[in-house]
C-alpha cells in the first residue's frame, strides 16, 4: 500500500488564469464506488487523448482529518471494469481532470517547490455540476504546512467529509446544490 498525503480546496473558476487550462493535461474520468465504507473500493475509467486506463483502487483513512490515507491501486482490463461497474450503480461521478504544474516558494526553506494540481470539474449533466475541487499531493505532512496555495484556491476542504469523492458519489441533488453553493 502507498501512503497518500493530499489536501483539497474548492476553486474560484473565474479567477483561474485562462492560459493554465489551455496548456493543462486533460483527462476524462468516470468512477464508481463498490463500497463507500472504510476502506473504500472504487473502479475508474480514465481517458487521456486516445489512451484509456481502467483501475481498481482501495483507500483507507489513516487520520480523521482526511489528510493521510493508505491507497492500493491496480490496473485492470476493460472486461474487469465492465464486470465491476454495475456494482457501483447509484455511487458514481464523472469529471474532467486538469493536471496543472504549479510552482510555489516553500515558506520555511524559501526555495522553489513544484507540485501537480489536479483540478476536477464535475460534469454539467450530473448532480455535481458547477463543483470545482483541486487536490495536491505531497511527500510529507510537513510539506503540506509549508504550501502556498494559488490565489484561485478558495476554501481548504480536506477535513470536510462531504467533499470526499465517495460521498459526492452518493449525495442527492438537493444536498449537492447546498454544498456547491456553499463552496462559492
Amino acid at each position: 500500500m502507498k501512503t497518500e498525503i493530499e489536501i483539497k480546496y474548492t476553486v474560484d473558476f473565474q479567477a483561474i488564469p485562462k492560459n493554465i487550462l489551455r496548456v493543462a493535461k486533460k483527462m476524462e474520468i468516470s468512477q464508481g464506488y463498490i463500497s463507500v465504507a472504510n476502506p473504500e473500493e472504487r473502479v475508474r475509467k480514465s481517458k487521456t487523448g486516445e489512451e484509456i486506463k481502467y483501475t481498481y483502487t482501495t483507500k483507507c483513512d489513516v487520520r480523521t482529518d482526511g489528510l493521510v490515507r493508505q491507497e492500493k491501486e491496480k490496473e485492470i482490463d476493460e472486461a474487469g471494469f465492465q464486470k465491476l461497474w454495475p456494482q457501483t450503480k447509484g455511487r458514481r461521478i464523472a469529471k474532467t481532470r486538469y493536471n496543472i504544474p504549479y510552482q510555489y516558494i516553500d515558506v520555511q526553506t524559501k526555495k522553489s517547490k513544484n507540485v501537480m494540481i489536479e483540478l476536477d470539474q464535475y460534469h454539467k449533466n450530473s448532480h455535481l455540476a458547477g463543483l470545482l475541487v483541486a487536490e495536491v499531493e505531497f511527500d510529507s505532512t510537513e510539506l503540506v504546512k509549508r504550501f502556498i496555495a494559488p490565489t484561485w484556491f478558495r476554501k481548504n476542504v480536506t477535513a470536510d467529509k462531504n467533499f470526499k469523492n465517495k460521498n459526492l458519489a452518493i449525495m442527492n441533488k438537493e444536498r449537492a446544490k447546498i454544498l456547491i453553493d456553499s463552496s462559492k
